[in-house]
């Protein structure tokens, strides 16, 4: 019955994206590990962040119970439905090569799973580290490749995953891009950046890097 929801996803990935990423972002395995990043974030409460490829907000709605939100994604039906759920959010429609802040506007600026995707990595980073203060935080959430198909399954038997879930996990493993932690690193260097925490996640399917 498996391939049932391997098909339901790949509609939804068709069809019906906005819905896709609202379903992944509650699933317990994605929506913990996202939480558990921005906590040992250890930014204070009430600063002023910015997160960059909000997509439908789910990440956004957690956010804003602590801080002061600025969510901006390049996608306009995906701004459109992050609206509609939660208007009390400053969502903005914006490209994350030319955001339209001052520099040193914010306290932190965020992303997850945006520098995998993007084609101009180094113009993506350096355009967050200009809107983040001098004193500030960037920190991005990324796959990595080096996570191979056996530790998918030892992932998937760990959490005790089944149906949609375990379809999904499979799905993000097998399509989302992944970038070498070495390629990361010479990243950083290339922007001027120093790398200050970096964290595994999902048993190694995922690291997050914080920049200063």
């Amino acid at each position: 019955m498996q391939w049932i929801y391997v098909l339901q996803i790949k509609l939804l990935a068709l069809f019906y994206p906005a819905k896709l990423f609202e379903k992944i972002n509650q699933l317990s395995w994605y929506k913990e590990s996202l939480q558990r990043w921005i906590k040992e974030q250890n930014i204070p409460q009430n600063s002023s962040i910015l997160e960059v490829g909000s997509a439908t907000g789910s990440l956004s709605k957690h956010l804003a119970n602590s801080y002061n939100l600025t969510a901006v994604d390049a996608s306009k039906s995906m701004v459109k439905y992050a609206k509609n759920h939660a208007n009390h959010i400053d969502f903005k429609v914006a490209d994350v090569y030319a955001l339209p802040f001052p520099s040193g506007h914010f306290d932190a600026v965020l992303s997850s799973s945006l520098l995998n995707v993007v084609s101009d990595k180094k113009k993506a980073l350096l355009e967050m580290k200009r809107v983040c203060k001098h004193t500030g935080k960037v920190t991005f959430l990324i796959p990595v490749e080096g996570f191979i198909d056996t530790d998918l399954t030892h992932l998937i038997h760990t959490f005790q995953l089944t149906g949609f879930s375990k379809a999904a996990l499979k799905a993000w493993h097998t399509m989302a891009k992944k970038i070498p932690i070495q390629n990361i690193k010479d990243l950083a260097d290339e922007c001027g950046l120093r790398i200050t925490k970096q964290q595994t996640y999902l048993e190694g399917m995922v690291v997050s890097i914080s920049i200063s």
